[in-house]
Formats: structure tokens, sequence, C-alpha cells
């Protein structure tokens, strides 16, 4: 079926610009709730919200989280020849029960909202082997443990957003507790400090949500000192070692961390006086290396097989405590982690995107211009 995705956000962006305009003046001080609309309709992204959307549905799409879990017992049809059960028969299970099928072959239609498109891993929690998976147009064949529940992974499928239906096949007796959907997560939205739907939308939460939207935060100018912090000096090593070898490059303190056979985490604490954005130059070996920000962005880096220094795409960091989670391969190691700064003001932002800021607080208009161009904006 077409969606004219496009189409149909530059229709929302001008739809919401023309009610806010007939709005008197005295009802037109926009909120963060406003601007988180206009940003998931501007970028197409209206699909993944249920019919009657909330606060919190607009933002687990502009988080850009794409790790999922749904309770069978919470999602499944009503009429589904199942019963709910709370029983410890099979092992600890997750949510408030776990599905029982029937002494012949059932089908359990799991329905829910997918907020974002992408390929996901698909993985159940089931008991017995025998059950069957319809998903996205394809099939899988899905055997759990004869007496416990066992996590499986089914296989990775392209799923769009918005409405789902998943359904499953058990097998005589077979049993069901949830169903996992995982794929990286796309680089979240959000302003310092977070969304907060109710709260005045300022200049600066508007520009600098607006430069993430765009992807123009290359254009923002390094400014002010770097902030570096050496690996050995690290306390969450994960099992990393502290070496002195010098034949796999020159390490900057005579010191680094290394990876023996097993891959290691390293936890990276981060205090960042302003927020705004910043690049990571780190200088590691081995590839591929995963780093995590804040639980939420995922970026993978492929290292050399010696010490070399690469730099991440810029990130948006908030005010005050922030950590990354460094996975090294095995044989791999980590020497330095330099956190660059760019020019986060507000004049350095409006730069970028190339806007006048007028007046104490964004209006319908300032946000009319913004949703416009994010709706036709290639992306």
């Amino acid at each position: 079926m077409s969606r004219f995705p496009a189409r149909r956000s530059l229709f929302l962006a001008t739809l919401t610009a023309v009610i806010l305009a007939l709005l008197p003046a005295s009802a037109q001080a926009l909120t963060q709730r406003d601007w988180m609309v206009a940003l998931v309709d501007s970028l197409g992204r209206s699909f993944g919200l249920p019919d009657e959307p909330q606060a919190g549905d607009y933002l687990n799409i502009l988080q850009g989280q794409r790790n999922l879990r749904f309770e069978a017992e919470a999602v499944h049809a009503e009429d589904d020849e199942v019963s709910t059960l709370t029983f410890l028969n099979y092992g600890p299970f997750s949510g408030a029960g776990w599905l029982l099928g029937i002494s012949r072959p059932s089908q359990v239609h799991l329905r829910f909202t997918l907020p974002l498109d992408g390929r996901y891993r698909l993985s159940l929690a089931v008991r017995s082997p025998g059950h069957t998976v319809l998903a996205g147009g394809q099939r899988f064949t899905v055997d759990g443990e004869p007496q416990r529940f066992t996590r499986v992974v089914a296989g990775e499928v392209n799923l769009t957003a918005g409405p789902q239906e998943v359904v499953v096949t058990l097998p005589p007796g077979g049993a069901l507790d949830y169903l996992e959907l995982a794929a990286p997560a796309l680089p979240p939205i959000a302003p310092d400090g977070g969304w907060q739907a109710d709260a005045p939308l300022t200049w600066d939460v508007l520009a600098a949500t607006a430069v993430q939207a765009l992807g123009l935060e290359k254009s923002l100018p390094l400014s002010g000192p770097s902030q570096e912090i050496e690996a050995e000096s690290l306390t969450e090593t994960g099992g990393a070692q502290v070496v002195e070898d010098a034949h796999l490059g020159r390490p900057s303190g005579g010191r680094w961390l290394r990876t023996s056979a097993q891959p290691a985490e390293v936890g990276v604490p981060l205090t960042v006086a302003q927020g705004g954005f910043h690049d990571l130059e780190l200088i590691l070996m081995g590839q591929p290396v995963k780093i995590v920000v804040n639980s939420q962005l995922e970026l993978a880096i492929a290292g050399k097989p010696y010490l070399d220094t690469v730099t991440s795409p810029p990130v948006f960091l908030s005010k005050g405590a922030n950590r990354l989670a460094v996975t090294l391969p095995p044989r791999g190691g980590i020497d330095r982690i330099v956190l660059k700064s760019r020019r986060s003001d507000l004049t350095a932002l409006a730069a970028a995107l190339g806007m006048t800021i007028s007046g104490d607080l964004p209006t319908a208009a300032d946000l009319d211009r913004l949703t416009t161009r994010l709706a036709t904006a290639t992306r």
C-alpha cells in the first residue's frame, strides 16, 4: 500500500501552522508538545503513532529507540484460543502472565503499533518445540525447550511503522510469554535535559532539536577546550587490562587498555558543563568497536589492527553527567578519549539553520517555516 509519506507530512505541517495561525494571540504560546507533534509529522514518522497519541508516544519516536518487548497476554486478540496463566510451571516469566495453548494447534494474534520502521531481529519466549511465526510476510519456525520458557531468536524481518499483526501458531500445549523486536537505535532528537511536553517552547529547544532533525551538526564550528581521558585511568574496564605495549602504536601516556580473547565493555564517564554538540575522538584498535552514548545512540567504528585515531559524527550531550559504553573486540584496545566541543549557543545554531531569531519565544510562523523545511528535506 502506497503511503506517500512526504506529501502527507507536508500536509500535516501546513495544517498545524494554519490551526495555530487561527488561534487568538493569547492562545498561541507554544509548548514543547506542539514542537514534538510537528517534528514527528514533518519527519514522516506519524505512521508509528496509535490512534489517540499521547506525549509519550511522540517521545518514543523522537528517542529513536528500536528495542521493544510486547507481552503476549497484553496484546493478543480476545478471541484467541489460549488461556492466561500466572503459574511458574515453566520457570520465571515477564509481565503479568503468559499464554497457554490448547490440546491442538492454535493461533495467537499479537497486535500492536510499531513506532519506527526498520529491519528488526525477532525473538520470542516460548515453551516446547514446534511454534511457527508469521511476521512481515515471512514465516519462521521457533523451537523452545520442552519444560521451560526459552528465548529464541526467530530471524530478521523488515517492518514498517504503524499497526502490526504477528501470528504465532502454538503446538498442542505450547506456551508463549513475549515477543521482542530489536534494531539499532536511530539518532535521538532531544533538547538539553530532555523533553518536557508541557513546558514553554524556547528558541534554544527549537534550534537545537531542529539542527539534530536536519542533520546540520557538522556545520557548527569547533570551539572551546577539549576534555581528554586516558583509558588506563578508567575504573570500569570490563576485564580489559592495562598494558605498556608500544609495538602496536605509541600510547599517549605510555599505557593503554587491551582485551584478550574476549570482548570487553569499557565505561567512560563524561561531565559536560553545558549541553550541546560534541565530537568524540578516540585512539583505539580493532573492529568493530561499538560505542553506546547514554544507553541510547549506538555508533559502530572500524578501527585498524594498531592504535589509530578515529572520530565519531557529532553527538548531542546534555549538561551534567553522561556515559559512553565502549565495547572492544577480542585483541582490541583503547588509549585515549577526547571530547571536542562544537559551538552550540543560539547564535551558532541559528546560523547553521539559516534563520533569524526574533522575539522572546518562537511563534507559529517560526514553527511553520521549520516544519515546511523538514517535510521537504532530503534525509
